[in-house]
């Protein structure tokens, strides 16, 4: 029987363990992002050259991951992910040797994650990958003492590896993501709490984020934070471990700083079983020298089946009574995975402002009931 000598992730970073490649000088996605992103230990060597393989920043999981194993050496002589949006990484090491991969879809998860060093402790020999829908990658040969590790994510979230290669791979970690606790935007961390923010009288760096509601079961949480800065653009991304769950992106014009255009991205899962209601926040600051009102557009983007109906409204607070300044009500019906939506409202200068949507799953509504519940929409009871 092969040896599987298992190292929890959890009682590694609770014993202070970190990973032997956290001395290295890594940067980009491999760069430590506080709680955010978790990763085990490293096994077998930490020399060779440091590689980084990961584009979580852009919200791309890792969808497949293949290795070439020389049986005569037996080695991993390299490794190569892919990720959801189709794109591949180069392969870290070299490609030579029996090509293995695996590939699972968005919502399947990898439960266990198993490395094994050779005998001599100077690289990989086997990888062991099994996710939650029964897909299972098993390459190589335990030949190593029991210095290996199981990664039990569960609910976890393949993101990326770090590695350390010659003409084989000499180390390898794998790079998981966490459901999301604290975030860190510009260096500053928040505490990921339910949505209390809106009349929160702290100051700016230190207000909270805001947590989606869930009003139904299953409803993934989605978290927003948006403020104005001195640049150009800034894009702020948010993922849980299962799917982006925020996005959000300031402009200002280049010559007179004064226009702020915020866009959030939220998105709502295709099982709408049971009526959801959808709600995101994108916060931000007026950089407005002059007090005149800012036309401001937001862009919304909500999962549905072919043929769903939702009713949608987008409303705005501004000030420190969080009262409705705007609101919209439209009908839609989607004919494609995503629906995008726009809405658009003005503020004071001087103000920070809040804007919501509010998306109702129409399937189960009866149709004498449409009329009551468009007048309830348009009067803001909707759901009460």
């Amino acid at each position: 029987m092969k040896p599987i000598a298992l190292i929890s992730i959890v009682a590694a970073l609770a014993s202070g363990v970190l990973s032997a490649a956290t001395e290295f000088a890594w940067t980009g996605d491999c760069k430590r992002q506080g709680p955010v992103v978790v990763e085990p230990l490293t096994v077998g060597a930490t020399e060779g050259i440091a590689r980084c393989e990961a584009r979580w920043s852009q919200a791309l999981a890792v969808r497949s991951f293949s290795a070439y194993y020389d049986e005569g050496m037996k080695w991993i002589r390299g490794i190569e992910v892919a990720y959801e949006d189709g794109s591949r990484s180069e392969v870290l090491g070299n490609a030579v040797g029996k090509r293995h991969g695996i590939q699972w879809n968005s919502g399947d998860r990898i439960k266990t994650f198993t490395l094994w060093p050779d005998e001599k402790g100077a690289s990989v020999s086997r990888i062991l990958i099994e996710t939650n829908n029964g897909q299972k990658l098993d390459v190589g040969a335990s030949t190593g003492s029991r210095k290996g590790m199981t990664q039990p994510v569960g609910g976890g979230m393949l993101v990326g590896v770090r590695a350390f290669t010659s003409w084989k791979v000499d180390g390898l970690s794998p790079i998981f993501l966490t459901k999301i606790s604290k975030v860190t935007v510009d260096n500053i961390k928040f505490d990921v709490d339910p949505i209390k923010f809106m009349n929160d009288k702290k100051n700016l760096k230190e207000r909270t984020i805001g947590e989606v509601q869930k009003f139904a079961a299953g409803t993934a949480p989605m978290v927003f934070y948006m403020r104005g800065k001195n640049k150009y653009t800034e894009t702020t991304r948010f993922v849980t471990d299962d799917r982006l769950i925020g996005l959000s992106t300031a402009e200002k014009d280049p010559i007179t700083y004064k226009a702020l255009y915020p866009r959030v991205i939220g998105r709502i899962p295709k099982d709408t079983s049971k009526p959801i209601w959808w709600q995101g926040w994108g916060e931000f600051k007026s950089w407005e020298t002059e007090s005149v009102n800012n036309d401001v557009a937001y862009e919304h983007q909500i999962e549905v089946s072919a043929g769903q109906t939702l009713y949608c409204k987008t409303f705005i607070y501004y000030g420190e009574f969080a009262s409705p300044y705007t609101s919209t009500v439209k009908v839609y019906s989607g004919n494609q995975d995503f629906l995008n939506f726009s809405s658009k409202g003005s503020f004071r200068a001087y103000t920070e402002s809040t804007v919501g949507v509010k998306c109702l799953d129409s399937s189960e509504v009866d149709k004498r009931d449409e009329e009551e519940l468009s007048r309830r929409f348009k009067r803001g009871t909707l759901g009460r």
